[in-house]
């Protein structure tokens, strides 16, 4: 089972994100911790893949991604299938954050290659304790 237990520091992080509140909820976990890493922000994972895949858009690259499972035009798992097949991407943790705490779904996230699995809502201060292990402060 995955777990948050990480303590790398990163500095650039990609948020992949659908839902306003969550986003709002992450940049509140981020303030509260004093987190000063750059927060980029995707809307589903075919728009993160194209930021990703012209970095130019991303600045600086980032070297961590929290990432939904349930969106529009490409859901998490669909993503995690793209980024496995990319050298440059792969490299890259990702942390899913997810309202499901299927078995299945933490099974298939690290399958896929995730690094952690965060089970949403986010706005408890559980998820700001977590935020803080991930990103190693």
């Amino acid at each position: 089972m995955l777990t948050i237990s990480k303590m790398t520091r990163y500095q650039t992080v990609l948020l992949i994100e659908d839902d306003e509140v969550d986003v709002l909820n992450v940049k509140r976990a981020f303030r509260k911790k004093g987190f000063i890493q750059h927060l980029h922000l995707a809307e589903n994972g075919l728009d993160a893949l194209e930021k990703l895949t012209h970095k130019g858009d991303l600045v600086p690259f980032p070297d961590l991604i929290l990432l939904d499972l349930n969106m529009p035009r490409m859901g998490g798992f669909e993503f995690l299938r793209s980024r496995k097949e990319n050298p440059v991407l792969s490299e890259i943790d990702v942390y899913v954050m997810s309202t499901s705490a299927a078995e299945e779904d933490i099974k298939m996230a690290e399958d896929l290659g995730a690094s952690g699995y965060v089970v949403k809502p986010l706005y408890t201060e559980r998820f700001a304790d977590e935020l803080e292990k991930i990103l190693g402060q």
